[in-house]
Protein backbone atom coordinates (compact mmCIF):
# COMPACT_ATOMS: atom_id res chain seq x y z
CA UNK A 1 0.00 0.00 0.00
CA UNK A 2 1.35 3.85 -0.77
CA UNK A 3 2.46 5.65 1.74
CA UNK A 4 1.42 9.11 2.32
CA UNK A 5 5.01 10.71 1.64
CA UNK A 6 4.64 8.97 -1.43
CA UNK A 7 1.16 9.77 -2.86
CA UNK A 8 1.53 13.37 -1.69
CA UNK A 9 5.14 13.74 -3.60
CA UNK A 10 3.08 12.07 -6.95
CA UNK A 11 0.64 14.64 -6.42
CA UNK A 12 2.91 17.44 -6.15
CA UNK A 13 4.75 15.82 -9.75
CA UNK A 14 1.98 15.46 -11.11
CA UNK A 15 0.66 19.28 -10.46
CA UNK A 16 4.03 20.28 -11.58
CA UNK A 17 3.80 18.84 -14.45
CA UNK A 18 -0.05 19.87 -15.26
CA UNK A 19 0.71 23.34 -15.08
CA UNK A 20 4.36 23.11 -17.38
CA UNK A 21 2.13 21.41 -20.11
CA UNK A 22 -0.38 24.39 -19.79
CA UNK A 23 2.40 27.05 -19.67
CA UNK A 24 3.77 25.94 -22.31
CA UNK A 25 0.60 25.18 -24.68
CA UNK A 26 -0.26 28.92 -23.95
CA UNK A 27 3.13 30.28 -24.73
CA UNK A 28 3.26 28.16 -28.06
CA UNK A 29 0.14 29.39 -29.00
CA UNK A 30 0.95 33.12 -28.26
CA UNK A 31 3.78 32.56 -30.46
CA UNK A 32 2.70 30.68 -33.27
CA UNK A 33 0.81 33.05 -35.36
CA UNK A 34 -2.23 32.39 -38.84
CA UNK A 35 -0.43 32.97 -42.28
CA UNK A 36 -2.69 35.96 -43.47
CA UNK A 37 -1.23 37.13 -46.49
CA UNK A 38 1.18 35.75 -49.28
CA UNK A 39 4.01 38.15 -51.19
CA UNK A 40 2.74 38.12 -55.11
CA UNK A 41 5.14 40.27 -56.20
CA UNK A 42 8.53 42.25 -54.82
CA UNK A 43 10.84 44.57 -56.15
CA UNK A 44 13.79 45.58 -54.02
CA UNK A 45 14.68 45.05 -50.29
CA UNK A 46 11.42 44.49 -49.25
CA UNK A 47 11.94 43.34 -45.46
CA UNK A 48 9.36 41.39 -42.90
CA UNK A 49 10.09 41.95 -38.63
CA UNK A 50 8.45 39.07 -37.12
CA UNK A 51 6.22 39.79 -33.82
CA UNK A 52 9.26 38.32 -31.82
CA UNK A 53 11.54 41.09 -33.71
CA UNK A 54 13.52 38.78 -36.51
CA UNK A 55 13.57 40.20 -40.18
CA UNK A 56 14.06 38.05 -43.47
CA UNK A 57 14.05 39.15 -47.08
CA UNK A 58 10.09 39.64 -48.05
CA UNK A 59 10.52 36.74 -51.12
CA UNK A 60 7.92 35.59 -54.20
CA UNK A 61 4.97 33.37 -52.75
CA UNK A 62 6.45 33.72 -49.16
CA UNK A 63 3.53 33.94 -45.97
CA UNK A 64 2.74 36.91 -43.83
CA UNK A 65 1.16 36.62 -40.75
CA UNK A 66 -1.01 38.54 -38.60
CA UNK A 67 1.02 41.30 -36.58
CA UNK A 68 4.08 41.35 -38.40
CA UNK A 69 5.23 44.38 -40.11
CA UNK A 70 6.58 45.16 -43.74
CA UNK A 71 8.83 47.51 -44.06
CA UNK A 72 9.35 48.83 -47.85
CA UNK A 73 11.90 51.07 -49.21
CA UNK A 74 12.54 54.31 -51.58
CA UNK A 75 11.92 52.46 -55.14
CA UNK A 76 11.00 49.44 -53.59
CA UNK A 77 7.51 47.84 -54.65
CA UNK A 78 5.51 44.90 -53.02
CA UNK A 79 2.02 43.19 -53.83
CA UNK A 80 -0.01 41.66 -51.32
CA UNK A 81 -2.42 38.87 -51.59
CA UNK A 82 -5.12 38.71 -48.83
CA UNK A 83 -7.25 35.58 -49.11
CA UNK A 84 -9.47 36.04 -46.43
CA UNK A 85 -10.92 39.11 -48.14
CA UNK A 86 -9.76 38.66 -51.56
CA UNK A 87 -7.84 41.70 -51.92
CA UNK A 88 -4.89 42.76 -53.46
CA UNK A 89 -2.80 45.58 -51.99
CA UNK A 90 0.46 47.51 -53.72
CA UNK A 91 3.26 49.34 -51.80
CA UNK A 92 5.05 51.68 -54.07
CA UNK A 93 6.50 54.09 -51.49
CA UNK A 94 8.75 54.20 -48.70
CA UNK A 95 6.52 52.92 -45.58
CA UNK A 96 6.07 50.91 -42.36
CA UNK A 97 2.99 48.59 -42.41
CA UNK A 98 1.04 46.23 -39.61
CA UNK A 99 -0.29 43.25 -41.31
CA UNK A 100 -3.81 41.73 -40.40
CA UNK A 101 -6.35 39.28 -42.06
CA UNK A 102 -8.45 42.50 -43.22
CA UNK A 103 -5.24 43.90 -45.14
CA UNK A 104 -2.45 46.41 -44.22
CA UNK A 105 -2.29 49.07 -42.04
CA UNK A 106 -2.06 51.47 -41.96
CA UNK A 107 -4.69 51.24 -45.07
CA UNK A 108 -3.59 55.18 -46.53
CA UNK A 109 0.03 53.52 -47.31
CA UNK A 110 -1.44 51.15 -49.28
CA UNK A 111 -3.39 50.81 -52.81
CA UNK A 112 -5.68 48.46 -53.60
CA UNK A 113 -5.75 47.14 -56.86
CA UNK A 114 -8.99 46.58 -58.81
CA UNK A 115 -9.99 43.14 -59.79
CA UNK A 116 -13.54 42.44 -61.82
CA UNK A 117 -16.02 39.49 -60.69
CA UNK A 118 -14.25 37.25 -63.00
CA UNK A 119 -10.58 38.02 -61.87
CA UNK A 120 -11.52 38.20 -58.46
CA UNK A 121 -12.47 34.25 -58.16
CA UNK A 122 -9.26 33.42 -60.20
CA UNK A 123 -7.37 35.59 -57.62
CA UNK A 124 -8.96 33.97 -54.77
CA UNK A 125 -7.93 30.09 -55.89
CA UNK A 126 -4.51 32.01 -56.74
CA UNK A 127 -3.73 32.97 -53.36
CA UNK A 128 -4.73 29.13 -52.51
CA UNK A 129 -2.81 27.68 -54.97
CA UNK A 130 0.17 30.14 -53.63
CA UNK A 131 -0.16 28.95 -50.07
CA UNK A 132 -0.61 25.08 -50.45
CA UNK A 133 2.95 25.01 -53.03
CA UNK A 134 4.18 28.96 -53.24
CA UNK A 135 7.95 28.71 -53.00
CA UNK A 136 8.42 24.95 -52.92
CA UNK A 137 9.45 24.46 -56.45
CA UNK A 138 9.45 20.07 -55.82
CA UNK A 139 5.82 20.57 -54.72
CA UNK A 140 4.68 21.96 -57.73
CA UNK A 141 6.65 20.62 -60.39
CA UNK A 142 7.72 17.05 -59.74
CA UNK A 143 9.57 14.59 -62.30
CA UNK A 144 8.69 10.96 -63.08
CA UNK A 145 11.98 9.50 -63.79
CA UNK A 146 15.65 9.90 -62.82
CA UNK A 147 16.88 9.40 -66.33
CA UNK A 148 17.55 11.80 -68.66
CA UNK A 149 13.82 12.88 -70.50
CA UNK A 150 14.22 13.80 -74.67
CA UNK A 151 13.72 17.13 -75.41
CA UNK A 152 10.31 17.25 -77.41
CA UNK A 153 6.77 18.59 -76.80
CA UNK A 154 4.61 18.18 -75.69
CA UNK A 155 6.77 17.87 -72.56
CA UNK A 156 6.70 14.30 -70.88
CA UNK A 157 3.14 13.23 -69.15
CA UNK A 158 2.24 16.67 -69.39
CA UNK A 159 -1.67 18.15 -70.23
CA UNK A 160 -1.89 20.04 -73.31
CA UNK A 161 -4.44 22.70 -72.93
CA UNK A 162 -4.74 23.33 -77.36
CA UNK A 163 -7.46 21.71 -79.03
CA UNK A 164 -5.14 20.29 -81.48
CA UNK A 165 -1.14 19.43 -79.89
CA UNK A 166 2.08 20.00 -81.89
CA UNK A 167 4.49 17.47 -81.64
CA UNK A 168 8.58 18.19 -81.87
CA UNK A 169 11.35 16.65 -81.09
CA UNK A 170 15.22 16.95 -81.85
CA UNK A 171 16.65 15.91 -85.02
CA UNK A 172 18.11 12.64 -85.50
CA UNK A 173 21.81 11.84 -87.23
CA UNK A 174 21.41 11.06 -90.71
CA UNK A 175 17.70 10.86 -90.71
CA UNK A 176 15.95 12.34 -94.41
CA UNK A 177 12.92 11.85 -93.13
CA UNK A 178 10.28 11.09 -89.96
CA UNK A 179 7.24 9.14 -89.63
CA UNK A 180 5.14 10.66 -86.51
CA UNK A 181 2.52 8.40 -84.73
CA UNK A 182 0.16 8.53 -82.08
CA UNK A 183 -1.60 5.57 -80.40
CA UNK A 184 -5.18 5.36 -79.41
CA UNK A 185 -4.59 5.10 -75.67
CA UNK A 186 -1.38 5.43 -73.47
CA UNK A 187 -0.86 1.37 -73.74
CA UNK A 188 -2.55 0.70 -77.24
CA UNK A 189 -0.91 -0.47 -80.49
CA UNK A 190 -3.65 0.60 -82.24
CA UNK A 191 -3.05 3.57 -84.31
CA UNK A 192 -4.71 6.57 -84.01
CA UNK A 193 -3.09 8.99 -86.70
CA UNK A 194 0.32 9.24 -88.53
CA UNK A 195 1.85 11.44 -90.44
CA UNK A 196 4.95 11.69 -92.47
CA UNK A 197 7.35 14.88 -92.39
CA UNK A 198 11.17 15.80 -93.49
CA UNK A 199 10.74 18.90 -90.46
CA UNK A 200 11.33 17.79 -86.86
CA UNK A 201 7.62 19.86 -85.92
CA UNK A 202 4.11 18.85 -86.97
CA UNK A 203 0.65 19.85 -86.01
CA UNK A 204 -2.17 16.59 -84.99
CA UNK A 205 -3.87 16.31 -88.17
CA UNK A 206 -6.98 13.69 -86.90
CA UNK A 207 -9.72 13.79 -88.90
CA UNK A 208 -13.29 12.41 -88.52
CA UNK A 209 -14.79 10.97 -85.21
CA UNK A 210 -11.56 8.29 -85.76
CA UNK A 211 -9.17 10.92 -85.43
CA UNK A 212 -10.86 13.07 -82.76
CA UNK A 213 -8.81 13.40 -79.28
CA UNK A 214 -11.08 13.00 -76.44
CA UNK A 215 -11.06 15.37 -74.12
CA UNK A 216 -9.12 13.87 -70.37
CA UNK A 217 -7.55 10.86 -72.49
CA UNK A 218 -4.29 10.09 -72.32
CA UNK A 219 -2.25 9.12 -75.55
CA UNK A 220 1.34 7.56 -76.78
CA UNK A 221 3.52 8.72 -79.39
CA UNK A 222 6.15 7.65 -81.40
CA UNK A 223 8.80 9.07 -84.01
CA UNK A 224 10.13 6.73 -86.76
CA UNK A 225 13.25 8.27 -88.41
CA UNK A 226 14.12 7.21 -91.69
CA UNK A 227 17.95 7.27 -92.61
CA UNK A 228 20.24 8.46 -95.87
CA UNK A 229 20.71 4.26 -96.03
CA UNK A 230 17.03 4.08 -96.14
CA UNK A 231 17.21 1.77 -93.31
CA UNK A 232 14.20 2.97 -90.33
CA UNK A 233 14.84 3.42 -86.43
CA UNK A 234 12.33 4.43 -83.42
CA UNK A 235 13.89 7.45 -81.98
CA UNK A 236 11.48 8.20 -79.58
CA UNK A 237 11.45 6.90 -77.72
CA UNK A 238 14.85 5.86 -78.17
CA UNK A 239 15.05 1.64 -78.97
CA UNK A 240 15.51 -0.34 -76.12
CA UNK A 241 13.40 2.33 -73.50
CA UNK A 242 11.62 0.62 -70.89
CA UNK A 243 7.89 1.22 -70.25
CA UNK A 244 8.58 4.41 -67.75
CA UNK A 245 9.47 6.54 -70.03
CA UNK A 246 6.69 6.38 -72.88
CA UNK A 247 6.17 9.30 -74.20
CA UNK A 248 2.35 10.12 -73.26
CA UNK A 249 0.33 13.28 -73.08
CA UNK A 250 -3.19 13.93 -71.84
CA UNK A 251 -5.88 16.62 -73.68
CA UNK A 252 -7.21 18.35 -71.10
CA UNK A 253 -10.68 17.66 -69.95
CA UNK A 254 -13.17 20.26 -70.99
CA UNK A 255 -13.83 21.77 -67.34
CA UNK A 256 -10.07 22.31 -67.39
CA UNK A 257 -10.32 23.83 -70.86
CA UNK A 258 -12.78 26.19 -70.17
CA UNK A 259 -11.08 27.18 -67.04
CA UNK A 260 -7.82 27.73 -68.92
CA UNK A 261 -9.09 30.44 -71.15
CA UNK A 262 -9.22 32.63 -67.75
CA UNK A 263 -6.06 32.01 -66.87
CA UNK A 264 -4.67 32.51 -70.44
CA UNK A 265 -5.59 36.46 -69.94
CA UNK A 266 -3.88 36.38 -67.05
CA UNK A 267 -0.49 34.79 -68.75
CA UNK A 268 -0.98 38.03 -71.49
CA UNK A 269 -1.66 40.34 -68.79
CA UNK A 270 1.79 41.75 -69.21
CA UNK A 271 1.43 42.16 -65.37
CA UNK A 272 3.63 40.14 -63.14
CA UNK A 273 1.67 39.18 -60.29
CA UNK A 274 -1.27 37.74 -62.64
CA UNK A 275 1.10 36.36 -64.97
CA UNK A 276 2.72 34.48 -61.38
CA UNK A 277 -0.54 33.59 -60.93
CA UNK A 278 -0.84 31.16 -64.43
CA UNK A 279 2.35 30.62 -64.34
CA UNK A 280 1.43 28.64 -60.89
CA UNK A 281 -1.74 27.45 -62.45
CA UNK A 282 -0.18 25.67 -65.69
CA UNK A 283 2.29 23.98 -62.99
CA UNK A 284 -0.24 22.46 -60.85
CA UNK A 285 -2.18 21.31 -63.66
CA UNK A 286 0.75 19.91 -65.01
CA UNK A 287 0.50 22.24 -68.74
CA UNK A 288 4.37 22.42 -68.57
CA UNK A 289 4.54 23.82 -72.33
CA UNK A 290 2.20 26.89 -71.40
CA UNK A 291 4.23 26.86 -67.80
CA UNK A 292 7.52 26.92 -69.69
CA UNK A 293 6.26 30.23 -71.78
CA UNK A 294 5.12 32.21 -69.15
CA UNK A 295 8.04 31.47 -66.94
CA UNK A 296 10.28 32.28 -69.58
CA UNK A 297 8.40 35.96 -70.17
CA UNK A 298 8.84 36.48 -66.51
CA UNK A 299 12.47 36.41 -65.96
CA UNK A 300 12.95 38.70 -68.68
CA UNK A 301 10.40 41.12 -67.18
CA UNK A 302 11.86 40.55 -63.65
CA UNK A 303 15.12 38.87 -63.59
CA UNK A 304 16.10 39.37 -60.18
CA UNK A 305 13.75 37.02 -59.19
CA UNK A 306 15.05 33.73 -57.91
CA UNK A 307 11.59 31.84 -58.10
CA UNK A 308 10.88 32.52 -61.44
CA UNK A 309 14.74 30.77 -62.69
CA UNK A 310 13.74 28.43 -60.21
CA UNK A 311 10.42 27.11 -61.52
CA UNK A 312 12.70 26.88 -65.39
CA UNK A 313 14.83 25.07 -64.16
CA UNK A 314 12.62 22.01 -63.28
CA UNK A 315 10.48 22.95 -65.82
CA UNK A 316 13.70 22.68 -68.20
CA UNK A 317 14.56 19.52 -66.15
CA UNK A 318 11.01 17.76 -67.46
CA UNK A 319 11.54 19.30 -70.81
CA UNK A 320 14.45 17.60 -71.63
CA UNK A 321 17.05 20.78 -71.83
CA UNK A 322 19.18 19.40 -69.67
CA UNK A 323 21.70 22.30 -70.44
CA UNK A 324 18.87 25.24 -69.86
CA UNK A 325 18.07 23.82 -66.51
CA UNK A 326 21.69 23.72 -65.40
CA UNK A 327 22.11 27.47 -66.48
CA UNK A 328 18.29 28.21 -64.70
CA UNK A 329 19.44 26.60 -61.61
CA UNK A 330 22.57 28.21 -61.52
CA UNK A 331 21.28 32.10 -61.78
CA UNK A 332 17.96 31.21 -59.05
CA UNK A 333 21.13 29.94 -56.56
CA UNK A 334 23.11 33.42 -57.40
CA UNK A 335 20.05 35.11 -56.76
CA UNK A 336 19.57 33.21 -53.24
CA UNK A 337 17.24 30.84 -54.02
CA UNK A 338 17.94 27.19 -51.99
CA UNK A 339 16.85 24.15 -53.98
CA UNK A 340 15.49 20.92 -51.57
CA UNK A 341 18.59 18.89 -52.74
CA UNK A 342 20.95 21.61 -51.71
CA UNK A 343 19.40 21.93 -48.21
CA UNK A 344 19.85 18.24 -48.21
CA UNK A 345 23.55 18.04 -48.89
CA UNK A 346 23.97 21.15 -45.98
CA UNK A 347 22.16 18.40 -43.18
Amino acid sequence: MMSGRRANGLWWIGSVLVSWIAFSSAVFAQQKTATVAHIMKVRGKVTITSATGKTRAARMFRSVSDGETLTVPRGATVDLGFRKVGRLERISKPVTVKISAQGCRPASAVESVKLDDRRRKVFSSSIARVGKFGHRVGSVVTRGSSKQLPMVTPVIQSVVLAEVPSFSWSPAQGAVSYEVIVYSGASSKRRKWSTKTDKTRVAYAGKGRAGALRPGSTYRWEVIATLKDKSVKRILPAEGTGADEKLTFTVAPKALRQESREIQQLAASKNVTFMAMAGLWYMEKRAFDDAISVNEQLVKIQPDTDLFHAYLSRLYELAGRSGDSKAARKKAQALGYVFETDSKKKK
